[in-house]
């Protein structure tokens, strides 16, 4: 059993995160990045203080961001979602990070979500109608480039020969053990699907059996659903009303091809879609808790993706996939923990009534944090939920501000709240 986190450790934290927020903030103007970043034109945050990730990442700040609003650094926030409008409107999309190596994929659709609770706290309508034009064209982008048969969405990329070769070459043979004694077709051909898997976000996983184009991601269908909503929203707010009532019905269309095709009525979640082969993923992740965090699910879905919470918690919090009996380890599935996956289940739970559990689950990770926080003097980026160890993985884990910070600093609010009650 997880001791509770005493008041006054959960404090120490939460002051260290506070007092570090601007070690995390990159000023390209002041400072020009190396040749090989693109400079953002606006302060924003990075994820590592120093070490494996010294730039802007994209999904990796909206979890940043939940700690930068609670703890009163809107400018921070709202500079961050700038930096992503800079990026759409010279690439059309949000890039993976800013290497620009890396302009050739996106990662998780988390902007409009941004930017609806940068306005939530701001209420500014001027700075809103600015970042609804940026919003709707990066939702052009996954409608377009990222569109699958099925009126659903995938994961894909559009990379070089030249860096699909080095991406096989330098990374997959060594991170995953990819033969280099293959013909350059090959090459070609995996690094294509890894690539689309890395814009997941969860490079690399157990879920798409090597084969990410192919599925329709519960998650990123359950992110665009909630794109379609925000979109609705802001435009509502703004008296666009004709565009409002566009958006709400595509809301309602996904929503039904999501329980059309990646509803598992025998599993009783909702599960990657395997659009090659019309049939349901074999591996469920806690992307399954997503509809239940953005309110998608209906009350009888979230019970049942509740009662599936034992496929995935151990002793020292939840992992991101279910066991699965491959010989290959893979850093996002089990046993690692990450804290991004950690808040979306734990408000999804919260949000259907499931609130012990959710309280559960979010002590966990703030006894984990804690814990290695003393000892170390750092937050880190991955978990062991089996044995409370750091994670490993393709890479060593990092000490990291950025979403496990962010991640600290609302589920200690979280905890705090239910306390109050």
């Amino acid at each position: 059993m997880i001791p509770k986190t005493s008041k006054a450790d959960l404090q120490r934290v939460l002051d260290y995160i506070r007092s570090h927020w601007e070690e995390s903030v990159h000023d390209d103007l002041l400072h020009p990045p190396p040749e090989n970043v693109s400079a953002l034109p606006v302060r924003h945050t990075v994820p590592c203080l120093r070490g494996h990730f010294p730039v802007f990442f994209y999904w990796d700040t909206y979890f940043t961001n939940l700690g930068l609003l609670i703890q009163g650094r809107i400018d921070l926030a709202r500079s961050n979602c700038e930096a992503m409008a800079w990026l759409i409107d010279r690439h059309g999309f949000i890039p993976n990070n800013t290497f620009k190596s890396d302009a050739n994929r996106s990662q998780p659709p988390y902007f409009s979500r941004m930017v609806r609770e940068v306005y939530g706290a701001t209420g500014d309508r001027a700075w809103l109608t600015s970042m609804l034009a940026f919003a709707r064209r990066e939702y052009q982008f996954w409608m377009t480039a990222r569109h699958a048969p099925l009126g659903l969405n995938r994961h894909g990329e559009h990379a070089s020969r030249e860096f699909l070769l080095r991406f096989y070459d330098k990374l997959l043979c060594g991170r995953l053990g990819l033969s280099p004694e293959v013909p350059e077709t090959a090459k070609l051909s995996d690094a294509r699907r890894y690539l689309a898997e890395a814009e997941t976000g969860w490079d690399f996983n157990p879920r798409f059996d090597h084969r990410c184009p192919d599925f329709c991601p519960v998650d990123l269908n359950a992110l665009l659903w909630s794109y379609e909503k925000d979109l609705a929203f802001f435009s509502a707010e703004l008296g666009r009303t004709e565009d409002a009532g566009r958006f709400e019905a595509a809301a309602l269309v996904r929503a039904a091809l999501l329980r059309a095709r990646l509803w598992d009525p025998r599993r009783g979640l909702f599960m990657d879609f395997d659009h090659a082969n019309m049939t349901i993923g074999k591996t469920a992740s806690l992307a399954s808790f997503h509809p239940l965090w953005l309110g998608l699910a209906t009350p009888d879905e979230a019970a049942q993706t509740r009662a599936a919470l034992p496929l995935f918690e151990e002793a020292h919090g939840a992992a991101v996939c279910e066991r699965v009996s491959k010989a290959t380890f893979y850093q996002w599935g089990h046993p690692n923990g990450w804290p991004p996956l950690t808040y979306t289940t734990v408000m999804g739970l919260h949000r259907y009534g499931y609130t012990g559990d959710a309280a559960r689950l979010a002590e966990k990770y703030l006894a984990w944090t804690v814990r290695h926080f003393e000892s170390t003097g750092q937050l880190w980026e991955k978990f062991n939920c089996l044995d409370g160890s750091i994670a490993g993985g393709e890479y060593e884990a990092q000490p990291m501000l950025g979403w496990s910070a962010g991640v600290f600093v609302a589920l200690a609010q979280f905890i705090q709240n239910q306390e109050s009650k």
